[in-house]
């Protein structure tokens, strides 16, 4: 952290818990506190030489698609494409600066509804490999999805996700792309936060409003309309 940021940790933070909250493949979280403003803050730091190794296992990965590919029966699946894919995407997920941007963007869509909440990000202490943002005090909502407690709206909840995809598909062309249960916090008052925002999709105008016919298609309960959309849209 002190190489990415270039400051010593106690110039930066007034308190940093060297335990990690939690680990994935890439990178790790601890929780600290800013020292500018007193906020508590998530500091998200890849892990060293993941880059390195994400290289090598890619070139292997590659080799294997490519030999795999020769075979007739597996030709259908496009292997090699599939791991140019892959490439693409897991090179933006490691670096962090992307999902700043990712961030500020969401944030931006949704300024206007106080529903959805989207964490607070500190510019000024991220890089590529160091993403400062403010701590989520919540629920996640798998706990949330498995709890009998009377403090969750599950309706209320579910149709505040709903909502805030609908506008993200179909209004913005910029979503989440990974809004599994674990990177979903409840906050107070049944308020919707997302998390991990390291890849998006989007979605251009036209793309939206075939999508928006499908759906309407769906509602309409219309087969061959549905079947003809699909056709229409590849």
């Amino acid at each position: 952290i002190e190489a990415e940021i270039e400051q010593p940790l106690e110039e930066v933070y007034s308190e940093f818990n060297e335990e990690p909250l939690g680990s994935a493949s890439i990178g790790q979280v601890y929780k600290a506190t800013l020292k500018e403003n007193g906020m508590d803050v998530a500091v998200k730091v890849q892990k060293p030489g993941i880059a390195e190794n994400i290289d090598t296992d890619v070139v292997i990965m590659k080799y294997l698609a490519e030999k795999l590919h020769k075979n007739d029966e597996l030709k259908k699946f496009n292997l090699p494409g599939i791991m140019d894919a892959f490439d693409h995407s897991i090179h933006i997920e490691i670096d962090y600066t992307y999902e700043l941007m990712n961030m500020k963007q969401l944030e931006r869509n949704f300024i206007e509804d106080d529903t959805i909440h989207i964490p607070i990000a500190y510019p000024q202490y991220c890089t590529s490999k160091v993403l400062t943002m403010e701590f989520v005090e919540g629920t996640k909502m798998q706990d949330v999805i498995e709890s009998d407690s009377e403090e969750f709206d599950k309706p209320l909840l579910a149709k505040r996700v709903l909502d805030s995809f609908m506008k993200q598909l179909l209004l913005d062309g910029f979503f989440h792309d990974d809004p599994h249960a674990g990177n979903i916090f409840v906050l107070d008052d049944n308020v919707v936060c997302y998390i991990d925002l390291g890849t998006v999709g989007i979605l251009d105008e036209d793309f939206r409003k075939d999508l928006c016919d499908l759906l309407m298609l769906v509602g309409e309960k219309d087969v061959k309309g549905v079947i003809n959309q699909f056709i229409y849209m590849g």
